[in-house]
């Protein structure tokens, strides 16, 4: 069976997402890991519906398998909406030149994501007004993740782009 070249890179990026969740650290609101470095460079590599497909599936799997149900619908969310906020950054003029950089921003949209759904935990948990104030415990966990994807993506994208090139050079 021949699978096309999106296909091909989705599955070898989802197999990376997936993995680096899997060794995540685990917290009291969820796990820090860097899965999100693979989501936006499925957002830099392939097409929309690629990138948002194996960033969505991806990271509900990996919640599943780590047992945070509840918060499968938000990372679903989460992950399509990096993936679309990545894609209409790297629009930008500075963005066509230097992807990384623009996509990177997409990493603080999982941030809002989860504070949003931790706000609605904890108002049906009966939190009431003090949901906004109890939600915002997740906030520096999603925080650090969210910095530290935007660092680390920049490596990693240099560093497929520097292995891209050299393997252009041995093609010629």
């Amino acid at each position: 069976m021949k699978f096309s070249k999106p296909v091909k890179t989705s599955l070898i990026l989802g197999i990376l997402m997936l993995a680096a969740a899997m060794i995540g650290q685990s917290t009291a609101y969820g796990y820090l890991h860097a899965a999100d470095i693979f989501v936006l460079l499925t957002a830099i590599l392939l097409p929309i519906p690629h990138a948002a497909i194996t960033a969505g599936v991806t990271g509900v799997l990996a919640d599943l398998m780590k047992g945070y149900l509840f918060r499968s619908l938000a990372t679903l969310l989460a992950k399509v909406l990096m993936v679309l906020a990545a894609k209409g950054l790297m629009k930008l003029p500075f963005g066509k030149k230097h992807p990384e950089c623009m996509a990177g921003f997409a990493a603080f949209v999982p941030v809002i994501i989860y504070y949003i759904f931790e706000v609605i935990m904890q108002f049906i948990g009966g939190c009431g007004t003090a949901s906004f104030a109890l939600a915002a415990a997740t906030f520096r966990k999603d925080l650090i993740q969210a910095a530290g994807s935007y660092i680390l993506l920049i490596f990693v994208y240099d560093i497929y782009m520097g292995i891209r090139t050299a393997k252009e050079g041995i093609k010629e």
